[in-house]
């Protein structure tokens, strides 16, 4: 058994059943073998409860490959693995000997297959492969930054709004430009929140990797200990969760679209999901 079937069989209850398979169609297992629990995990915890098996496979496939494939590269893989997703996200044909963009050509196509729209989906996916390359020069040293650059950054990087938009395909409520005006306070103050929290969560992990972190960036500004600079961080990030229920809750007392509804349930799912797993289901990503 090698190591990929040995990841398979160890974090099975998070996965879809389906999921290895593709992965292994597509000569993935290297790529997916260190993240195969986190992606799964994800999924199990902040996917909307009326996803079917076939769409949280979906959007596994998804997130490994476009966020936990790029997130997680290799420095000597990472700016390869950029140029991957926003080429066939560009449109480009896939280059046949780059397994990472058959993938992506794969998965593009079976999210196509319902006639929805995926012109928002696509766009925010080349967006953040050159927010992922600016987060790469920070981390071989080539750029300095501020807490607040950083954390405008990180509001791409978190990839929540790409995860949106893939649910908003595969659930058939693919927002209108109007639509997205309606829902964007909500939206912000989600996004900042996810941001804050992952940072809260990831402090020592981005020590370790050379990663900027908020925190560690406003205790340097500011002249603050790290426990301080976190409490500062963590204050901000409940405010921002406090903001986003409230206008959620205005929104939903004025709005009855049907798609509108189902982009704020959603988010609210994946809110909800991602404060689960950060207490409890990928603890040790985090360490």
């Amino acid at each position: 058994m090698n190591s990929f079937e040995q990841a398979v069989t160890l974090h099975r209850a998070f996965l879809p059943t389906t999921l290895p398979g593709w992965i292994q169609a597509h000569r993935l297992e290297d790529v997916w073998t260190p993240m195969l629990k986190t992606a799964g995990a994800w999924v199990a915890s902040a996917a909307p409860p009326w996803a079917t098996e076939e769409q949280r496979a979906v959007a596994c496939m998804d997130l490994g490959t476009c966020f936990f494939a790029l997130d997680d590269s290799p420095a000597h893989a990472a700016l390869a693995r950029f140029d991957d997703l926003e080429r066939v996200a560009s449109g480009h044909e896939p280059d046949p000997s780059r397994p990472l963009q058959l993938a992506y050509a794969d998965l593009f196509a079976r999210l196509a297959e319902s006639g929805r729209d995926t012109r928002h989906y696509l766009a925010l996916r080349r967006v953040f492969a050159g927010a992922m390359r600016a987060r790469h020069s920070l981390q071989t040293g080539c750029r300095q930054t501020s807490s607040d650059v950083y954390l405008a950054l990180r509001e791409i990087t978190i990839y929540f709004e790409p995860w949106l938009s893939t649910w908003e395909l595969l659930g058939g409520f693919v927002l209108s430009p109007g639509q997205r005006v309606l829902v964007a306070p909500v939206f912000a103050s989600a996004n900042r929140w996810q941001v804050l929290e992952n940072e809260r969560a990831s402090l020592s992990r981005d020590a370790a990797s050379g990663l900027p972190n908020v925190i560690a960036l406003v205790a340097c500004e500011q002249a603050l200990s790290l426990e301080q600079a976190a409490e500062l961080v963590g204050a901000r990030a409940d405010a921002e969760l406090s903001a986003c229920e409230t206008a959620m809750a205005a929104l939903c007392a004025t709005q009855d679209d049907a798609p509108v509804r189902k982009y704020l349930d959603t988010l609210a799912e994946s809110v909800a999901g991602a404060r689960r797993h950060y207490q409890r289901a990928d603890p040790a990503r985090y360490s």
